[in-house]
């Protein structure tokens, strides 16, 4: 399971942690373009993300954080029939003191409990928290485990195995290796271990930085993390090491994937890092230039042990061309058919949804396809998700500014019914309220396939002059979808709510 996948980028739903990377829209608006704004009409918290979790028979877990001028908490929402209601939402944790920073949490969950980690920045200090709910957050432990408090670490990454595994990362900010640091769990998170492992420790006395970490994890006990690193021969490198034993162990040197010599040439950013259940290990990378970017992947065939194969360039375009690549995702599926997602600056005035897939493991790749709708000049796409299903259904989700048609930025889904052959002509707008700024959306959304038919959609908007969570809904493996969106975060019933007496939240 990746973490980063589910997390990265900006603010997540939640935002991503040690390998999400921030992506600035390259689009400004002029003054004329701007979205006429209403007066706020309704006051109290922001809700600024979220997190979608399905559990069986129609059961979800909504996670999100509440920010007001007094405090910042994190709360967790639960419905039992498909998200057509909701009971009031529980405190996991809030803190009181107004200039702490919480990040937004990294989450993992199984059939029986939910994990959460997450960051609480203050003034002088740092610490990493951990907290687990063991009946799928119907209760909580009274407080939060403070994992660490020493260093300056970064806001860390949660992955699981099946069983009793967890898997916490994160680099520290202390300058100038940025180390990588490391902890396992093998009781769900019950107990750590006193001290982390340090990923990086061969770079102590090197003069290196570390960026853009990023892991997974399979279900046999390997778990792989990857960055990018400067500052040892050669000087830019992609860089991979593995565990076979659950994080316990890792190799003495890692590896270099990718390495650059030329100090002013490209230079790599945004890994994203892979695995399936055969011991396929997918790692791509953007590897950035004067002319614009390009993706590359690779893969290694036996769990991360050797790479042999080249470094395949994704992005396609003609010769001359220059292309920006942003926001990338990567999914596989049983039968060992890869789907890579991305967005494609495609000129001056306009960003695409690009979509690629492979069905030979990642040996070669079928042409590029634009999933957002027929071309048309200024369209700027945003942040897409990615979702597959066993049966072959693919569920695509991003948002979505038009030049000259509208203002704002509005949410599309589109599917496929055949693995990626074919899409929809045209893509369906899941929101209905118009926002009152122009800047993008909160992101990435949050999209949730259950492979029974239910997709979710959640994304954070401010049509109200606050940003509040929003959430649409087929049931119908994404053909149709609720005529107007479910309001998530009302604020009479969030802000002082009352965590002892659940009831029924708005569904509209």
């Amino acid at each position: 399971m990746n973490w980063r996948n589910q997390w990265s980028v900006a603010i997540l739903l939640m935002a991503g942690a040690v390998s999400a990377g921030c992506t600035t829209s390259l689009f400004k608006t002029t003054a004329q373009e701007q979205p006429p704004r209403r007066p706020a009409a309704r006051t109290g918290a922001d809700y600024p993300g979220f997190r979608l979790e399905a559990g069986p028979r129609g059961e979800l877990s909504l996670l999100f954080m509440e920010k007001t001028p007094a405090h910042t908490g994190l709360l967790l929402n639960r419905s039992t029939d498909y998200g057509a209601t909701w009971q009031r939402p529980v405190t996991i944790s809030q803190n009181p003191d107004p200039r702490a920073q919480m990040s937004p949490p990294s989450m993992q969950s199984d059939a029986t409990g939910i994990a959460l980690a997450w960051r609480v920045k203050k003034p002088g200090s740092k610490t990493i928290y951990f907290t687990r709910s063991k009946d799928r957050g119907q209760t909580w432990p009274a407080e939060p485990t403070a994992l660490i408090r020493e260093g300056s670490p970064f806001s860390p990454g949660l992955s699981a195995n099946p069983g009793s595994h967890l898997y916490l990362m994160w680099q520290d900010e202390e300058r100038p290796v940025r180390d990588l640091k490391f902890m396992a769990s093998s009781d769900a998170g019950s107990t750590w271990p006193a001290q982390p492992i340090s990923l990086t420790a061969h770079l102590a006395a090197k003069g290196a930085h570390v960026y853009d970490s990023t892991f997974a994890s399979d279900q046999t006990g390997r778990v792989y993390v990857a960055w990018h690193e400067t500052g040892v021969a050669p000087s830019r490198r992609i860089v991979f090491t593995r565990s076979a034993d659950f994080g316990q162990s890792w190799l003495s040197e890692p590896m270099a994937i990718r390495a650059l010599t030329d100090t002013t040439g490209p230079r790599f950013t945004s890994p994203v890092l892979i695995a399936d259940t055969a011991g396929h290990v997918y790692l791509a990378w953007n590897e950035t230039h004067s002319a614009g970017s390009d993706i590359y992947m690779t893969r290694s065939d036996d769990g991360g042990t050797t790479w042999p194969h080249p470094p395949v360039r994704l992005t396609s375009v003609s010769p001359g061309a220059v292309t920006v690549p942003q926001n990338l995702q990567f999914t596989v599926d049983r039968a060992g058919t890869l789907y890579a997602i991305w967005t494609e600056k495609v000129d001056e005035t306009s960003q695409r949804v690009a979509f690629r897939r492979s069905i030979d493991f990642g040996r070669s790749w079928e042409p590029i396809q634009f999933l957002d709708g027929e071309d048309r000049e200024g369209r700027y796409s945003e942040s897409p998700v990615i979702k597959v299903d066993e049966a072959g259904r693919v569920y695509v989700a991003w948002q979505q500014w038009q030049r000259g048609a509208w203002g704002e930025w509005r949410i599309f889904f589109t599917r496929s019914e055949d693995h990626g052959v074919t899409w929809r002509r045209e893509p369906i707008r899941l929101d209905t309220l118009p926002q009152t700024s122009a800047r993008p959306r909160l992101r990435p959304l949050n999209l949730l396939a259950d492979g029974e038919g239910t997709v979710y959609v959640t994304w954070a908007g401010d049509p109200f002059g606050k940003v509040d969570g929003f959430l649409n809904r087929s049931k119908d493996y994404g053909v149709t979808w609720l005529p107007k969106e479910q309001w998530l975060t009302d604020p009479s019933s969030l802000v002082g709510h009352d965590t002892s007496a659940p009831t029924v939240g708005p569904s509209r």
